[in-house]
């Protein structure tokens, strides 16, 4: 299957897929925890009130939007006291203007931060890193993951990197799961339908950072053993 379409597939995404698609022929933003691909709607011809949307390609625009009600925020300008668009980055595209007229035409479709049809995931809530060792090469990636996804979701996106992904073992030192915080670390082979938490791979980079040791020494490491089943590419 090819690498980009598995990773279309994805539900979560991470800062730095978002960020990878910054500029006005390919457009994401995320917001609210949603990510959503605006290139179709920019394809189009708006002007000047497609510049605030470029130039935040690429980036979450949460600060844009009323969280309780998932719109476009709002005040009471002072000079009319009506309620309008509060949008200092300037107005952009579907939003009502500061000043009446006859309406917005939004082509008879919801504006496009109501508009499902952009989004194409979530943006994960709980980002962490790993380091996967393919033991057979002594080759290291260093990948940002959403922590709520299982280990096979992992592999998925280990795909871009090797494309024989699901031809490994996946091994980690993991903590024994009626152990608690406190059980010995034992090297295991790690469950694919579970989360790396799930399998006793706590993600502990706050608590070095808290303790003043460099948080890079707590991303984990999977080990990755090659099982020679011919996987095609």
């Amino acid at each position: 299957m090819d690498t980009w379409m598995t990773l279309m597939q994805q539900a979560l995404w991470v800062h730095v897929q978002v960020a990878a698609h910054n500029n006005p022929d390919d457009c994401w933003v995320s917001f609210l925890g949603g990510v959503y691909d605006l290139s179709p709607l920019l394809k189009e011809s708006h002007g000047r009130l497609a510049e605030p949307m470029f130039a935040a390609a690429g980036t979450d625009i949460s600060h844009w939007f009323d969280a309780a009600s998932g719109d476009i925020r709002t005040y009471v300008h002072p000079e009319t006291q009506l309620r309008v668009p509060y949008c200092p980055q300037g107005e952009f595209v579907h939003v009502s203007p500061m000043w009446p007229i006859t309406g917005i035409d939004c082509g008879g479709r919801p504006p496009w931060w109501q508009d499902t049809t952009y989004q194409v995931g979530a943006l994960s809530a709980a980002t962490r890193l790993v380091r996967i060792r393919n033991v057979l090469t002594g080759q290291e990636d260093i990948l940002e993951v959403p922590g709520e996804e299982t280990v096979a979701e992992v592999q998925q996106r280990y795909l871009a990197v090797n494309s024989h992904a699901a031809s490994y073992t996946w091994k980690a030192l993991a903590r024994r799961s009626s152990g608690g915080a406190g059980a010995p670390l034992d090297f295991v082979e790690l469950d694919l339908n579970k989360s790396l938490e799930a399998n006793g791979i706590p993600d502990t980079r706050a608590a070095y950072e808290a303790a003043g040791l460099p948080g890079d020494d707590a991303v984990p490491v999977l080990h990755v053993y090659w099982n020679d089943d011919l996987t095609s590419a």
